[in-house]
């Protein structure tokens, strides 16, 4: 299990690695792909 603080962490690096790069209209789905792929690395899940 990733403890909880890193989840949040790895989400707000992701907005902020995405904020200015994608359309505000797809920036919620982009996001969710974001943290979810980098969260199954450090899990070592594949997607």
């Amino acid at each position: 299990m990733v403890p909880r603080t890193h989840v949040r962490q790895t989400v707000r690096d992701a907005a902020r690695d995405l904020e200015g790069q994608i359309v505000a209209e797809a920036l919620g789905e982009m996001l969710y792909r974001l943290a979810h792929y980098r969260l199954s690395r450090v899990t070592h899940v594949h997607i």
